[in-house]
C-alpha cells in the first residue's frame, strides 16, 4: 500500500476527462500525439487520457539529452526524442505506457505550487497509479510517491514518468510502468551507462515478480488499462468521439512527419545537453522533506 498517502482534492473538477484509447504506434508518433494533447487541453480545457505500446523496441530521449548517449544505431530499434524532461529511456513489449495531459490554469488544485508544479501534478496524480499498481500485487508491498516522477516499492522505482509544464496553460504527466524485467542485455547494447547503471536496472522491480501469483500467463497490461480507468472519477470520464480522435490523430500524423522525425530535432547535439544521462528511471527522486513556499511564476508557454 501506498505509505504515506497526500490529501489530495478533486484536481479535475467539471472539466472532462477524456480517454483516448489504446495505441500501438511508433515511439515517435506517440511523442506526437501527447504533444498535439497537451495544446488541446489547454485550449478545450479539458483532460486526455490515454494508453499505448511501441511498434519496436524504442529509445526516447528527453528534451534535455545529448545525441551521444546512443551507443549504437541498429535496424532493430527506433530512436526519437520526446518533449519532457528526465533522461532516455527504453520500450518495449515489458512496459506499459501512459499519458494524461490537462489544462493548468490559475486556482486549478494542480497549479496550487506554481514554484514546483511538477511536484503538485505527481502529487495528486500519482496516487491513482500507485493504487493501480497496488491492487495487482496485492496490497502487501510498501509504496512511496517519489518527489516529482516516479512511483517507488520499497524505495526502488516500478515506475517513471515525464513532465511538460506551460505555467497557467497545461500540462503533460506521461510515463511507464515495468510489467516484466528490464531487457537489460538490449539496453547495455544501445546506452551508454555506467556498469553501475546497468547492474541497478537488473534489480529494479516490476509488476510480474510484485504480483502475488507470479504467474506470466495473466494479461498484466489488461489489468493496469482498466484498473487505471477506474481510479478516475466516472461521471468525469468519457470515451472521445471517433471524430475528435480521427482529427488528432491527423493533427500528430502532421506534427510527426514536419518536426518530430526531423534529424535535427532527434540528433540534436548541442553542446548545452547533458551527455553523461542516467536512465530515466534511475533517477534520484526522493521527497523533499519541506515543501517550498509558492510564488508567481511568470505567464508562458
Amino acid at each position: 500500500m501506498l505509505k504515506t498517502r497526500p490529501e489530495t482534492k478533486s484536481v479535475f473538477g467539471n472539466r472532462d476527462i477524456c480517454y483516448f484509447g489504446y495505441d500501438k504506434l511508433s515511439a515517435g508518433r506517440n511523442m506526437a500525439i501527447d504533444e498535439v494533447l497537451l495544446g488541446r487541453a489547454d485550449t478545450e480545457e479539458k483532460f486526455f487520457l490515454r494508453f499505448y505500446d511501441v511498434e519496436r523496441p524504442s529509445v526516447i530521449l528527453s528534451r534535455n539529452d545529448h545525441y551521444s548517449v546512443i551507443k549504437e544505431e541498429a535496424e532493430d530499434f527506433d530512436v526519437c526524442r520526446r518533449i519532457s524532461g528526465g533522461g532516455p529511456i527504453y520500450l518495449d513489449g515489458n512496459t506499459f505506457q501512459y499519458s494524461i495531459t490537462g489544462p493548468l490554469r490559475a486556482g486549478n488544485p494542480l497549479n496550487k505550487n506554481r514554484l514546483w508544479p511538477a511536484e503538485e501534478i505527481h502529487r495528486n496524480l500519482g496516487p491513482m497509479l500507485a493504487d493501480a499498481i497496488n491492487d495487482i500485487v496485492g496490497g502487501t508491498q510498501e509504496m512511496v510517491l517519489g518527489r516529482t516522477s516516479s512511483v517507488r516499492v520499497w524505495n526502488r522505482p516500478v515506475a517513471a514518468h515525464g513532465h511538460s509544464v506551460r505555467p497557467n496553460h497545461s500540462f503533460l504527466y506521461h510515463g511507464v510502468i515495468v510489467v516484466y524485467p528490464w531487457d537489460v542485455k538490449r539496453i547495455g547494447r544501445l546506452l551508454n551507462m555506467t556498469d553501475a547503471d546497468y547492474h541497478e536496472i537488473s534489480t529494479l522491480p516490476n509488476i510480474k515478480e510484485l504480483a502475488v501469483d507470479g504467474s506470466g500467463q495473466v494479461p498484466y497490461k489488461d489489468l493496469l488499462r482498466s484498473g487505471l480507468l477506474g481510479k478516475f472519477p466516472k461521471e468525469k470520464l468519457c470515451n472521445i468521439s471517433q471524430v475528435e480522435r480521427d482529427t488528432i490523430l491527423n493533427d500528430s500524423e502532421l506534427l510527426y512527419q514536419d518536426y518530430c522525425r526531423n534529424k535535427e530535432w532527434i540528433y540534436n547535439e548541442d553542446g548545452k545537453l547533458i551527455r553523461n544521462s542516467r536512465f530515466c528511471i534511475l533517477f534520484n527522486d526522493q521527497p523533499r522533506t519541506e515543501r517550498p513556499e509558492t510564488r508567481d511564476v511568470p505567464d508562458g508557454s
